[in-house]
């Protein structure tokens, strides 16, 4: 008869055991590898422990050894000898045990040993492992793009032993959870993720790691644009001025920076010196050059994938040339005055137009009314560079500017007898004229009259605003009104004295606002209404929204003010 026993005994009930049982043949003696004779043999070594690292402590679990009622655990600190294993427990009846108290970062050495009733077995196969924190997670990385590429840097981490690479495309997705993963085993604080798309933003996401894990995301990265390193700029464009060159070039493909360099009186750029290495634009002035002096400049274009070779060169000289700006009448011209500019300029300075200062007006047409100023021209016969009052150009050599007029045979849109505007031709003399003359400036914002009074000025048509006026003046007796105001007005324009205004009809505004507004001229304040000579009601008048180009009839006669635009007949 075969007879195991698995329970485990003192070394008295062993003996006594012994002495009952003798005819089994017990052998007391205990052991490693147990007595000859013995039933029970000492159980096997066990494998090697599964090893989980925790915060100071590792965690051992274990396949059951046959046979086995109890295990020992071993561990040795920085050696793989069990010479130098330390007993960590001896009486363990489960087959997983905590280590406790270890330093974090150092390895240790683990063994096994199973022990039953006959010994002690021999230790058995050793695992490592290293305890450890899991990571934080790292700081927002630094990206730099290349051709085809990202270079990724990033602070270290403290306690990772390597880091995980996660990028994605920003226009496919801004989750890192759908990242993809470039490397899950980076051992430095550097990485370069290749084999991307030129031209397509990136961004980038790290997550450190060690033997006890894995950290959280890092911050997303900025966002990245791999290129290709830029193609040599072209041949600059170069203004000389005094002592300066004024750059200017053709922008390179995926440039971001341009390199400006120059050597003095020699065509090497063996002997070229570096004036700026980060310019971002199109565009440089290079300073404090010796007049008369020749200098050749290149350059260079780059951007994160590196620097282009020296595109052609060209040279200039920096002079202390300076250009002026001359006004002329122009052809035609019958009366006014040009504007003087005395302001001398460098190359390229910037110039601005001067206005019509000097009521320039052209060929007499008909009845005193002349061709209109309509622009300067770099040529008298307007077929240069036109430039309108107040436009700016960059001046590189002397110029001469020639007044422009209007040159066509109809009189509305053109200068009045008095200098105004003619905006209205009867065709033929009528009871209060033929012609309507916009007077050359407003009178500024002024009262109409007095609430409650009925003057009768009731004309809206064209026509009627001069009988609208005299009526206002004879039946209100408010003074310094728009309709007072206009019928005192007195201009002299070329020797002649003209004091003829009046107040315009509601009709005869709409027609100042329709004549000035299609021919461009900006001789009305849109910012706000103007009066008319008609009244709506005893309390309010007509007014014209010249904003909108309107009439309407939102304001009070002595309350509220508005412009005041005299006309005349003739």
């Amino acid at each position: 008869m075969n007879l195991k026993i698995k329970t485990k005994f003192t070394a008295a009930v062993l003996g006594l055991a012994c002495s009952l049982f003798a005819f089994i043949g017990c052998d007391d003696s205990g052991g490693g590898g147990g007595g000859g004779g013995s039933v029970f043999p000492v159980a096997a070594a066990p494998d090697a422990p599964a090893v989980t690292v925790g915060d100071g402590q590792l965690s051992l679990t274990w396949d059951p050894v046959d046979d086995a009622d109890t295990y020992e655990v071993w561990y040795a600190e920085n050696s793989v000898s069990t010479d130098d294993a330390v007993l960590a427990d001896d009486n363990i009846t489960d087959t997983e045990y905590l280590i406790e108290g270890l330093t974090n970062g150092t390895t240790y050495s683990i063994w096994l040993k199973a022990v039953n009733i006959s010994g002690t077995s021999d230790f058995g196969a050793m695992a490592t492992g290293i305890p450890n924190v899991a990571p934080d997670a790292p700081g927002k990385p630094s990206c730099a793009a290349g051709d085809e590429q990202i270079s990724v840097t990033w602070s270290a981490v403290d306690g990772a032993a390597s880091y995980e690479v996660w990028y994605n495309k920003l226009s496919t997705s801004e989750d890192p959870e759908d990242a993809t993963l470039a490397d899950d085993e980076v051992a430095g604080a550097e990485y370069t993720i290749t084999g991307l798309d030129n031209g397509f933003s990136y961004l980038v996401w790290l997550r450190a790691k060690n033997s006890a894990g894995v950290s959280g995301y890092s911050p997303v990265s900025d966002e990245c644009v791999p290129v290709p390193a830029p193609s040599a700029p072209g041949k600059p464009t170069i203004l000389e001025g005094d002592t300066e060159l004024s750059l200017t070039w053709t922008g390179v493909d995926w440039a971001t920076y341009y390199e400006v360099w120059y050597a003095e009186n020699s065509d090497s750029t063996d002997d070229a010196v570096l004036a700026d290495d980060n310019v971002t634009g199109a565009s440089y002035v290079l300073e404090g050059l010796t007049n008369g002096t020749t200098y050749y400049v290149w350059l260079k274009a780059g951007n994160s994938a590196g620097c282009s070779d020296f595109g052609p060169g060209d040279s200039g000289t920096p002079d202390v040339t300076q250009f002026t700006v001359t006004y002329y009448a122009g052809d035609g011209n019958t009366l006014g005055t040009v504007p003087v500019d005395t302001s001398t300029y460098v190359a390229d300075a910037e110039v601005t137009v001067k206005t019509n200062s000097g009521n320039l007006v052209g060929a007499v047409i008909q009845d005193g009314i002349s061709q209109r100023f309509a622009s300067w021209n770099t040529l008298a016969n307007g077929t240069g560079t036109s430039y309108a009052p107040g436009a700016k150009f960059n001046i590189t050599e002397d110029v001469s500017l020639y007044a422009i007029y209007t040159d066509t045979a109809t009189v509305v849109a053109k200068v009045g007898p008095s200098g105004g505007i003619v905006f209205y031709d009867a065709g033929s003399a009528q009871s209060w004229g033929r012609y309507l003359e916009a007077c050359s400036s407003d009178l500024g914002r002024l009262t109409w009259g007095t609430n409650g009074v009925d003057t009768g000025a009731d004309g809206s048509a064209i026509g009627t605003g001069e009988l609208n006026t005299a009526e206002i003046i004879a039946d209100d007796s408010a003074t310094g009104n728009a309709a007072n105001a206009c019928n005192n007005l007195t201009i002299t324009y070329n020797s002649t004295l003209f004091e003829d205004w009046f107040l315009p009809s509601v009709n005869e505004m709409a027609q100042v606002y329709s004549v000035l507004n299609t021919a461009g001229i900006s001789r009305l304040n849109t910012g706000f209404g103007y009066w008319t000579s008609t009244e709506f009601s005893v309390d309010v008048p007509y007014d014209y929204n010249v904003r909108w180009g309107f009439s309407e009839h939102n304001y009070e006669k002595n309350t509220d003010m508005c412009l005041t635009c005299p006309v005349r007949a003739f």
